[in-house]
């Protein structure tokens, strides 16, 4: 189980999920707790050392999992626009779903979003 990220240990119980069958346990679902903190710390990690740290409890041992991640800088102020890194991960995402054939399996609206990004960069 992960229990912190980057030396932080999570503060806030994960609240994310289907609303109307977790509203009796978690009333304020929402992405705060886990969800935030690692994608913050995937965002710290990236423009930094490119090192994500995760704190994992196995059994009743606590260690540390290094999970390398490229270093591709931060999101702008004006994030999504004139940023390089959401630039960089469009050309990349969009990249992934032209070379891959993954869509031939997929589900209805996994082909239609998936076309329409395509269509959306410029892409048959």
């Amino acid at each position: 189980m992960i229990t912190g990220i980057n030396g932080k240990p999570f503060k806030v119980k994960h609240q994310f999920g289907d609303h109307s069958k977790r509203k009796r346990e978690f009333p304020k679902i929402g992405y705060e707790g886990p969800m935030m903190d690692f994608g913050n710390a995937i965002e710290d990690s990236e423009g930094d050392d490119g090192q994500l740290t995760l704190t994992v409890q196995r059994a009743e041992k606590e260690i540390e999992v290094v999970v390398p991640l490229k270093r591709i800088g931060r999101f702008s102020e004006t994030f999504p626009y004139n940023c390089e890194k959401s630039e960089y991960l469009a050309k990349a995402a969009v990249k992934y779903i032209s070379d891959s054939d993954f869509l031939n399996n997929e589900a209805c609206h996994a082909k239609c979003m998936s076309g329409l990004a395509l269509l959306a960069a410029g892409k048959k």
